[in-house]
């Protein structure tokens, strides 16, 4: 415990595992600041020790030497020396990088910060897969999503990737002079667990089984429970580095500070809500926009412009195979008097038929490509397993392919349309039947 944060008890403990030579983990405990930090190097030749080592240390300096610590008295001006600290923690990374000629050096990074005005608040700030987690009335829940290909691709299992994604970090801290750090507010009750943790204790103790171990255990001394977690990786396997920091709260949170914040606190609280300027802030709106928490217009918008793109490949494909594989159109077509071709006659059947047999090819070609832009850059994928989810968007294209093929066949065969206007009429009839099925049924919105 610690004058400040008497309400909290935390331990540390780390392992080199059963395979590596040397411990690229760093962790960090601050209790009388209220912080505490876990970081998994990766790089190799001792470049992922240095650039984890960098990254705990520059935490520590900025809320013990640096002017604004004294300051960090709310999660959220203590998320702002945390989102400096990182990033110079990046910036030394790189310089040592070069210096070394060095390959990729890197880190992810996990941090927990306690509100020290208000007790029951707490923020968490992660890069990478490294994780936290809370352990609250007998639940465990995972705090952090995982920056990693797995993670993006929707994988819960390493396993089923191809050898070289697995293991791949989408998000670190070394990599970029800025790193760009999830936030992830909390709100703390009395008799919570918290447990920050690398991948060598994750991928080793499922998160079924690490429920089940809190469960029976959690009632231990900390010590004593930060080295059953230890020992269940080492006997899982200890592939990786293990590395476990526990904290625990007490029965009774302090009561908030009546006293008015120190404009120092505010000032630092106003900075890390600060909106960028110049080319900060093109870079910052064109993030934002291509990320999965874009507002409902721009998502709207994305959704469109995907649309467009897998529409114009929908197009070009019905037409190529419309002319060199399977003949459908006729002289009268736009696509044909355009280009001055000679089409084939064929009766009005043959040609529904064709049609319906180009259609397939662009719509399977055409909604692969759709799915993989509206999972990376329109819809909040996690509503289904990534295999389930694709299926079902497939489904539902599926779907809005025949209603949409049998008006195109009806408009052809019974109304005498021509083949591209009956094309344009399936075309925006699945538009809107996908539109609704993909943000309300197969993403998360």
């Amino acid at each position: 415990m610690s004058e400040a944060f008497p309400y909290l008890t935390a331990v540390v403990l780390s392992d080199i595992g059963c395979r590596r030579e040397n411990n690229e983990d760093a962790v960090l405990s601050l209790p009388q600041c209220g912080v505490f930090a876990v970081a998994d190097g990766m790089g190799g030749a001792a470049a992922g020790e240095v650039a984890s080592r960098f990254t705990v240390e520059a935490i520590r300096d900025a809320f013990t030497r640096s002017p604004d610590a004294p300051f960090a008295l709310t999660a959220e001006s203590s998320a702002r020396l945390l989102v400096r600290a990182v990033n110079d923690a990046s910036q030394a990374i790189k310089a040592y990088a070069a210096a070394h000629s060095l390959a990729g050096p890197g880190t992810t990074v996990v941090v927990l910060a306690f509100d020290r005005a208000t007790p029951a608040r707490a923020c968490v700030l992660h890069a990478g897969d490294s994780r936290a987690y809370r352990f609250r009335d007998g639940l465990l829940s995972q705090l952090t999503a995982d920056h990693s290909l797995a993670a993006a691709a929707g994988v819960t299992e390493e396993e089923r990737l191809p050898m070289r994604f697995r293991g791949v970090i989408t998000r670190a801290v070394g990599l970029a002079p800025d790193v760009e750090l999830e936030r992830t507010a909390l709100a703390v009750r009395p008799n919570d667990l918290y447990l920050l943790c690398t991948d060598g204790l994750s991928k080793m103790v499922p998160d079924p089984q690490l429920a089940a171990l809190l469960t029976r255990e959690s009632g231990r001394p900390l010590e004593e429970l930060a080295q059953l977690l230890i020992d269940h990786a080492l006997h899982a396997g200890g592939e990786d580095n293990v590395s476990v920091l526990l904290v625990r709260v007490a029965d009774r949170l302090p009561p908030a500070a009546d006293a008015p914040l120190p404009r120092q606190t505010r000032l630092l609280e106003n900075e890390l809500q600060a909106q960028p300027t110049g080319v900060a802030l093109l870079k910052e709106i064109i993030r934002k926009s291509l990320s999965h928490d874009a507002p409902p217009l721009v998502q709207f918008i994305k959704y469109g412009v995907v649309g467009g793109m897998a529409t114009a490949l929908h197009i070009v494909t019905f037409f190529l195979c419309g002319w060199l594989l399977l003949p459908c159109l006729t002289q009268d077509d736009i696509a044909v008097r355009l280009l001055g071709l000679t089409a084939p006659v064929l009766t009005p059947s043959t040609r529904a038929w064709n049609a319906g047999f180009c259609n397939a090819i662009g719509f399977v070609l055409s909604n692969t490509f759709c799915y993989v832009l509206n999972r990376l850059f329109v819809f909040k994928p996690g509503r289904h397993h990534w295999v389930t989810e694709f299926l079902l968007f497939f489904a539902v294209s599926g779907i809005s392919m025949v209603l949409g093929t049998a008006i195109q066949t009806f408009l052809i065969t019974q109304a005498g349309f021509q083949t591209t206007p009956a094309f344009g009429a399936n075309i925006v009839c699945a538009l809107f039947i996908n539109y609704a099925m993909r943000k309300f049924v197969i993403f998360k919105g």
